[in-house]
């Protein structure tokens, strides 16, 4: 290796010869460790595996806020739908009211039967 040569002008002191050795062996350190990143594929591979973790967890929980908000507007609108079947219903044996009114009847039990199976899917998949 030849010995460091001072700039074209010829006037560069001893410091800023050392100075600029100094920055180029941080710029070559730098480029070392970079290229150690590049070509280090199982610290790829993890950094690669915590991102998709941590987007899945992300849509996870949005997609339980949204079931948590749907079975909200489900348990209202059985309790709407309850209520007005209610008042049509008032006096009537309840083989005469479900006679009277199958869809109502029908419609209130399957809206039951997907609530009920809404918050049994929520459960097991909070164990």
């Amino acid at each position: 290796m030849t010995s460091p040569t001072p700039a074209a002008g010829g006037d560069a002191s001893k410091e800023e010869i050392e100075a600029r050795l100094a920055q180029t062996r941080e710029r070559l350190g730098d480029n070392i460790e970079a290229l150690e990143d590049r070509l280090n594929v199982p610290k790829q591979a993890k950094a690669k595996m915590s991102d998709v973790t941590a987007k899945a967890k992300a849509r996870l929980q949005a997609v339980g806020t949204s079931t948590a908000t749907r079975a909200k507007d489900v348990t209202s609108q059985v309790g709407q739908t309850a209520k007005t079947v209610s008042r049509k219903l008032n006096d009537r044996p309840l083989v005469e009211q479900l006679k009277a009114y199958p869809r109502a009847a029908v419609a209130t039990g399957g809206t039951l039967a997907a609530l009920v199976a809404l918050l049994i899917a929520r459960r097991e998949r909070s164990k």
